[in-house]
Parts: C-alpha cells; sequence; structure tokens
C-alpha cells in the first residue's frame, strides 16, 4: 500500500517541449489538448473522495464582500477551478499571453472559469478595469501566488496590487491527493491521479493589505502573506495523512 501512495516525479522530457511548440503553432490542437486536460481533471476531481476545510467560513466571506481574492502555491494549481466549484460563485483566473500562459486559459475556460489574458509588454489598463468590473458583480479572482514562472513559493506583486486595488480580502486555497505525480518543474508540479483522497482547503488571509503603501511595507506584507499561505498548504499535506 505505502508505494501507491508514493508521489512519483516526472522529468519533463525533450519530446514534451517539441509538443508544446506544436501545439503553440496550431489553435485547433490547443484547443484539443485542453478540452483532454480539462476532461482528465475532471475526471481525477469526480474520482477523489474529498474532505473540505474552510468552505462554510469562505462562503460566508463571500456573501459580505460579493467577491474575494484566491491564492494558491503554483505547484498546487491543478485543482484550482474545480475547487472552487464548492462556492457556487464566478471565478476568474489570469492567464499570459505566453504559450503556456494561452493553453492554461484554454483550460480555464473549458473548467468553466472566466479566462482573462494579461498582455507581458502591452499596458493591461483596459483588461485591469474589467477585471475591476467583474469583481464588483461578484466574480472573485484567482491567482497562482507564484506565478506564471516562479521564484516558488515567493509572493508575486500582483497579489498585493490586485487586493490594494479592489478591496477585497485574500483567501488561501490548496489541495492535497494521496496519489499524485511531483514534475521536474520549478514549481514542482503536483499532478493529481484519478481514485484517491484528498483535502481542500481555504483559510482567510490573517494579513489585510492597505490602500496605500510604500516599498518597504510591500516587502514585508508579501513575506508575511507568503509564509501563511506556505504553512496553510503545507498544514493540508500533513492533515491528509491524519
Amino acid at each position: 500500500m505505502a508505494s501507491h501512495c508514493k508521489p512519483r516525479r516526472w522529468q519533463i522530457r525533450p519530446q514534451f517541449m517539441k509538443l508544446g511548440q506544436r501545439i503553440a503553432k496550431s489553435k485547433r490542437l490547443e484547443s484539443v489538448v485542453a478540452w483532454m486536460f480539462a476532461t482528465y481533471l475532471r475526471f481525477c476531481f469526480a474520482t477523489t473522495r474529498w474532505r473540505y476545510l474552510g468552505t462554510e467560513a469562505l462562503n460566508k466571506d463571500l456573501g459580505q464582500h460579493g467577491a474575494v481574492i484566491v491564492i494558491c502555491w503554483h505547484q498546487k494549481i491543478m485543482f484550482s477551478a474545480p475547487a472552487w466549484a464548492v462556492t457556487q460563485n464566478p471565478l476568474a483566473g489570469l492567464h499570459s499571453q505566453s504559450r503556456a500562459g494561452r493553453l492554461a486559459g484554454a483550460i480555464q475556460h473549458r473548467l468553466g472559469l472566466t479566462s482573462v489574458a494579461m498582455h507581458d509588454k502591452k499596458s493591461n489598463r483596459a483588461t485591469s478595469l474589467a477585471v475591476a468590473r467583474l469583481m464588483k458583480t461578484g466574480t472573485s479572482l484567482g491567482l497562482a501566488a507564484d506565478g506564471p514562472t516562479g521564484p516558488a513559493r515567493l509572493l508575486n506583486p500582483a497579489v498585493l496590487e490586485w487586493a490594494r486595488l479592489s478591496g477585497k480580502p485574500i483567501w488561501f486555497q490548496t489541495f492535497a491527493v494521496r496519489r499524485h505525480s511531483t514534475w521536474s518543474s520549478w514549481d514542482a508540479l503536483h499532478f493529481p491521479w484519478p481514485f484517491t483522497r484528498g483535502v481542500i482547503a481555504y483559510a482567510k488571509c490573517p494579513t489585510d493589505v492597505p490602500r496605500k503603501f510604500d516599498g518597504e511595507t510591500g516587502a514585508a506584507l508579501a513575506l508575511d502573506i507568503a509564509a501563511d499561505l506556505t504553512a496553510h498548504t503545507d498544514t493540508a499535506d500533513r492533515t491528509l495523512q491524519q
């Protein structure tokens, strides 16, 4: 039994890199891969026996604020969309215009999220205003806190900026499953398997982000939030073993 629970570590091979290049050149192939990926994740999610933590408090906060900012480490991003469905509230996910970002956006869309593309080199003012309007009308915002390219478990300043601009509270999200593979990627991505058991955990960030802060304060806020999100993530992993 123990051997079945031990996560495997997968190497990202050159042939997968070549496949990524082919996907980037073909919208049809990108759509097919996104459908396959989303279908697999839905299947894994449906065949997992879940234990939910913190959802009652989350739903209460959603009722009070209308929307929240929900963050997870990129390592735990695979079930971010299906896990949110327990709230029965809309969620918008951001993605970059990179090759991997466009595919991620297509998968988000397949999983029921409002997928929003952010430019790397152009101004995102119009897009940011559109997201702000979505949040005012009750759509929460989901972010990989160290995404899209890391470093792992280092808070991206965008989390603080969105919290500052929207005034919405930050919530932590994570999942843990007994059966998964760990990729040899920068984030040590947890890739789930079907027919297992798992934990989905939410917790409100204890740190409030003010409307205005200087660089020193922002750096301290980022360290505090990152430490709390890491503790939340590790606690869920330990809970699964109990």
